[in-house]
């Protein structure tokens, strides 16, 4: 059984010993310090930290300071299978708090189309999204598993969830996908717009090919600042007409908007979004449109993104969403969530297979399938974060399969100040990550939640869930 199809009350109901741990550490203060140093006079882990099965964890039982905040992150790992079973958890037993506002690392459109997912149960929906989605190691059967156990769970429990999209529009055919579907069956009389009307599924992408001719003819067009896709898609494909209807708002955006009537400021919020500058500021941008007002009416808002955005304070030398946030307004309430993982495997790359071909310009090209999986132990953050400080010591005390958790704020000071569970051991950070040495931990984040031999995604292609 998925974890997140346990009821939320069955799940908090294993957790009711964690508050009293954290009561008797208040009433035994003396009691703990020596029961935290061993007898060669290094900490035990066990005492600032706690394990959990994926199926017992409760957010609120484990993090009970998440209820003051304002906004919640989680620190995503990028195609792992447990991370998106405890957003799952994590984004239930919010929604059964009564948090109906969700901001995962999508777009505005992608936001769309899941929200019409949530409405109708209609999984093509989620499907377009992944099409076109930013993290393809997450584009999944276990990503596609978890909304339809939110949806089913909104849907019997009669509540509400509204999914933001804040993160920049990358996609020109999921755009008019989208304006298809916002324009509905309005007929307007100007011919671009209404040739939206053929566009309302998102086109399969035939960029999965071979390295025959073509394609190395493709990569030459590419590389002299020629458009490869027109060599690939006819000129009355969805591709194609995507970038003609860009040019033409690009042009014309106040004739676009009369005929989008009431619909305009959705048109506008895409476009002000679709490579509009870097990435964060688009990302914080929108957070400051989108959700703040919400955090300043009172209401939480739950978000996911990588690593990287929901640090709350610099990483090499730069502020990251989640610390410009904190920087521009102090007084907003953010707590933190972070992943490690330990002994894990993730999906790395799909495999492609030979599918068949299509003829364009006279030469036959080969077209591909995604027919299997390339899983990795060392991608997307597992053997990294096996040299982060601590780790070792969490994965040895830590059972196959289980969570291990820790409130930062509890966290010995010597490890605290530190930098523990974020830093890395000394010669150990190949990838050249930059904290800064006055810092906490706690600055970056406050809660762990360390997990031990997770599985990789499957990638949604694969017809057969069950191949890996």
């Amino acid at each position: 059984k998925h974890p997140c199809k346990l009821k939320v009350s069955e799940y908090k109901l294993f957790n009711f010993a964690i508050p009293k741990k954290r009561k008797m550490k208040l009433l035994f203060p003396v009691l703990i310090l020596f029961q935290g140093i061993s007898l060669f006079g290094q900490l035990d882990y066990n005492n600032f930290s706690t394990e959990q099965s994926v199926e017992t964890f409760s957010v609120f039982e484990t993090f009970p300071e998440i209820k003051d905040s304002d906004l919640i992150f989680y620190g995503f790992l990028h195609g792992a299978e447990i991370p998106q079973q405890i957003d799952c958890l994590i984004l239930k037993e919010l929604i059964d708090e009564g948090v109906g506002y969700y901001a995962p690392e999508v777009s505005y459109s992608q936001a769309f189309f899941m929200n019409k997912y949530l409405a109708t149960g209609n999984k093509a929906f989620l499907k377009y999204v992944l099409k076109t989605y930013r993290a393809p190691q997450d584009a999944s059967h276990q990503w596609i598993e978890k909304f339809q156990i939110i949806h089913d769970y909104l849907r019997v429990e009669k509540k509400e969830l509204q999914i933001i999209g804040t993160d920049r529009e990358e996609s020109p055919e999921l755009i008019i996908t989208f304006l298809s579907h916002i324009l509905g069956e309005r007929k307007t009389g100007h011919p671009t717009i209404d040739s939206l009307h053929l566009y309302k599924d998102l086109e399969p992408d035939l960029t999965l090919i071979s390295l025959g001719p073509l394609y190395k003819k493709a990569v030459k067009i590419r590389m002299e600042g020629g458009d490869p896709d027109a060599l690939i898609y006819s000129n009355d494909s969805q591709n194609q007409f995507s970038k003609r209807f860009i040019t033409d708002y690009s042009n014309n955006k106040n004739i676009i908007h009369k005929y989008f009537g009431d619909d305009s400021l959705k048109v506008i919020e895409v476009f002000d979004s679709y490579k509009n500058g870097k990435r964060e500021e688009t990302i914080v941008r929108n957070f400051e449109k989108y959700i703040l007002p919400l955090t300043d009416q009172g209401y939480k808002v739950y978000s996911n993104f990588g690593y990287a955005h929901v640090l709350q304070s610099e990483l090499n030398n730069k502020n990251y969403l989640t610390a410009e946030l904190k920087h521009r307004y102090p007084n907003l309430k953010i707590f933190t969530l972070l992943s490690h993982l330990s002994e894990s495997e993730v999906l790395s790359h799909r495999k492609l297979c030979k599918s068949g071909k299509i003829k364009r310009q006279g030469k036959k090209l080969k077209t591909a399938k995604v027919c299997g999986a390339i899983n990795s132990k060392e991608d997307d953050g597992d053997s990294e974060n096996e040299k982060v400080k601590g780790i070792k010591e969490l994965t040895a005390i830590t059972g196959k399969g289980k969570l291990r958790t820790i409130l930062i704020s509890e966290l010995p000071q010597e490890l605290n100040s530190n930098l523990y569970f974020i830093d890395y051991e000394i010669n150990e950070n190949s990838a050249g990550l930059k904290f800064k040495d006055n810092l906490m931990t706690q600055n970056y984040y406050q809660g762990l939640i360390f997990i031990k031999g997770s599985g990789p995604n499957i990638p949604y292609e694969i017809t057969d869930a069950n191949t890996r």
